[in-house]
């Protein structure tokens, strides 16, 4: 079996398998990541949020090397200094401004992280201190994609999951995916709302046949149903 099929933790056919053998699989480390992993943010994101401050530097850079082609070094003269530092100053703040956004968008890309786990979209984001949230799946109330101008340039898409929670609405907004992935996490995510939802409904666990075992779901149907014992509790507990 593929182990990052498994990750499709979605549409569960309550098989049951052994705790025990994920764990030697590596899959609960690999459930844990497989969200942003499979559905990553695009690169291209950094493009389209960094385009307006480069395209600042770059006028404030045609307009610097217009005024001091046209002034040589007269603008070192008196009367011509202080429009002279104003310009140089504005083009290396710029420049840097962009360069740190840049790198800012970067790293905060790569410390964005998003799964599904114990019945709860998880969200960490952040780069020094870093915010987590869970927000269960039985609650959410509204999945959706958007767009903008820009984002359609570069075939971006926006997620929206929201709750019945206030902070949703912003903290699990995930921007820049592509149009393809963005769908495709938008239906992975509608999927297991619907199956936490029976969950809930039969009482927030699943019982075999006899009801003396409480049992692992596992979505995969080439998974052989195995012999759990008394494991209690959820997938990834």
């Amino acid at each position: 079996m593929n182990e990052q099929r498994y990750i499709e933790v979605i549409g569960s056919r309550g098989d049951v398998v052994d705790l025990e053998w994920i764990k030697q699989r590596g899959l609960v480390e690999e459930f844990d990541r497989a969200l942003h992993d499979r559905f990553p943010i695009s690169k291209w994101i950094i493009v389209r949020k960094t385009l307006p401050s480069y395209l600042i530097t770059i006028s404030i850079g045609v307009f610097a090397c217009f005024f001091f082609g046209s002034e040589g070094l007269n603008w070192l003269n008196f009367e011509e200094l202080p429009v002279g530092l104003i310009i140089l100053s504005a083009l290396l703040a710029s420049i840097f401004w962009s360069a740190a956004h840049t790198v800012y968008l970067a790293l905060y890309r790569n410390r964005l992280h998003y799964g599904i786990r114990d019945g709860n979209f998880l969200v960490t984001k952040g780069l020094i201190l870093q915010e987590k949230g869970a927000f269960p799946l039985c609650k959410i109330i509204d999945i959706y994609v958007n767009e903008n101008l820009l984002d359609l340039i570069f075939n971006l898409r926006n997620l929206h999951v929201t709750t019945l929670s206030r902070e949703s609405a912003s903290f699990t907004r995930i921007d820049g995916m592509r149009a393809g992935d963005a769908a495709a996490l938008k239906e992975t995510i509608e999927r297991s709302a619907r199956q936490e939802r029976i969950i809930e409904a039969r009482g927030g666990r699943l019982i075999d046949a006899d009801r003396t075992r409480e049992v692992l779901r596992v979505p995969e149907a080439g998974l052989q149903p195995k012999d759990t014992g008394h494991l209690g509790g959820r997938l990834l507990n």
